[in-house]
């Protein structure tokens, strides 16, 4: 990305874009900014020259910003926030899982924070294409794993209509532990985990005996040694010569590398790969559900910070050694959370936790003893180093949108820095009356 960013505001209110403008010159923040007005004007601009990043009203004169989205949101070219007027967190949760990097709403505030946030962005964006990255290398991956699988002999299994093992080759036999005269032995269903006998009775009943057949399905087996390994596997119906069920033969192939496969691309695209925390799109889910619980009468805790003079590390000791500090730090403050509080990673040097089901003043207990362990830990990357942690905190009340908590949260951190770090800033609500 250059260091003068091309942003495309795609807004059908100008005074919005206006505003949005105005941030960018009045915090000295440097960026190449174009206004459209409509999807049509948005398309045509892209064409033309894509943008480092777009800012795109969700509802715009021509067509909704939702049917131009993408996902996964690193298919696209650029990224892409949504602005929306209506305060919806399940529209804004929608574009994001349809594409969108992040989305605000629109506030004056909103408007005022923009360079911040178009910064967290653009940082979030190319942990993405790190993580992109990763998922291409896992790709090929399961590719070498298809082939290689697909020239070796897949297991085979006959059983009569009362589950008996008639009939199995070596690959059967190998896949579950089992001597031959063992498997003879067993009946089928002791070989699978109860949790799916339900399921393959119904696959039984529904299509394996009305048509002849099954369709690819999975299950589990259970080996010999207890451990359980996932299959895939189409079942085919045998009958005699007057057309009655006889038994049951199957094609079935384990497919534990996939799914393993599958886990880590699942957790790819919402972790960060550097720490390996919740990323800021899965942080904000998790913050939408812990909003809906406090307005149940059950209120939580949010914290915000970054490191002190963190630039000061990357300048002086390189980003290999500052990628160092943030792992280490991650897992002090880890350690010092419940298994239930969640730990996020939001942006370059800024992480988030919610704490549920916690005061505002439990909360500030957890973060006293987190910067203490951070004040006490010896960081070595080349030399010695003492980071120190500003922290911004607000309880999590059912009065508050998602975005403005995590605004009020950065205001309130922003607020230590100004302080002159190395402390916590607590912003209660502000009760109406």
């Amino acid at each position: 990305m250059a260091n003068t960013p091309f942003i495309l505001i795609a807004e059908d209110e100008p005074a919005h874009a206006e505003a949005i403008r105005r941030a960018f010159n009045e915090a000295g923040a440097t960026a190449e900014i174009q206004v459209v007005g409509t999807l049509r004007e948005y398309r045509q601009a892209v064409a033309a020259r894509p943008p480092d990043i777009a800012l795109m009203d969700v509802n715009l004169p021509d067509n909704r910003t939702m049917e131009t989205l993408t996902s996964p949101p690193e298919a696209r070219a650029f990224p892409v926030l949504v602005m929306t007027s209506h305060g919806n967190e399940q529209m804004a949760v929608e574009a994001i899982k349809g594409g969108a990097i992040d989305y605000i709403s629109k506030s004056p505030q909103a408007f005022a924070d923009m360079p911040r946030v178009v910064r967290r962005a653009l940082d979030q964006w190319e942990t993405l294409l790190l993580g992109k990255r990763a998922e291409k290398a896992l790709d090929a991956s399961e590719i070498r794993y298809r082939r290689l699988h697909e020239s070796m002999r897949d297991a085979f299994v006959n059983v009569d209509m009362a589950g008996r093992i008639l009939e199995f080759n070596e690959a059967y036999r190998i896949m579950l532990g089992y001597e031959g005269e063992e498997l003879r032995a067993i009946a089928h269903v002791d070989l699978v985990p109860e949790k799916w006998h339900a399921l393959e009775a119904e696959i039984v009943d529904t299509q394996i005996l009305a048509r002849g057949y099954s369709d690819v399905y999975e299950k589990e087996y259970r080996r010999k040694d207890g451990t359980t390994l996932p299959v895939e596997l189409r079942t085919n119906l045998l009958r005699d010569e007057e057309g009655k069920p006889v038994g049951m033969w199957a094609i079935v192939r384990d497919i534990t590398e996939r799914k393993q496969i599958e886990s880590r691309l699942a957790h790819l695209a919402s972790h960060d790969p550097l720490t390996g925390l919740s990323n800021r799109p899965l942080f904000k889910e998790c913050l939408v559900r812990s909003v809906a619980k406090a307005n149940r009468g059950r209120p939580s805790s949010l914290m915000v910070f970054d490191v002190d003079h963190f630039k000061a590390v990357n300048d002086t000791l390189g980003h290999a050694a500052g990628d160092d500090v943030l792992i280490e730090l991650a897992q002090l403050v880890q350690q010092r959370l419940r298994t239930e509080d969640i730990l996020a990673r939001i942006g370059g040097d800024e992480f988030a936790v919610l704490l549920e089901d916690t005061s505002v003043g439990q909360a500030r207990v957890v973060a006293e003893r987190a910067c203490r362990a951070i004040s006490n830990h010896a960081f070595l990357v080349d030399r010695r180093i003492q980071p120190t942690l500003s922290i911004g905190m607000v309880e999590v009340t059912g009065r508050d949108e998602v975005d403005a908590l995590l605004s009020r949260a950065d205001a309130a951190m922003y607020k230590a820095k100004e302080q002159g770090g190395n402390r916590l800033v607590c912003e209660r609500p502000v009760v109406a009356t």
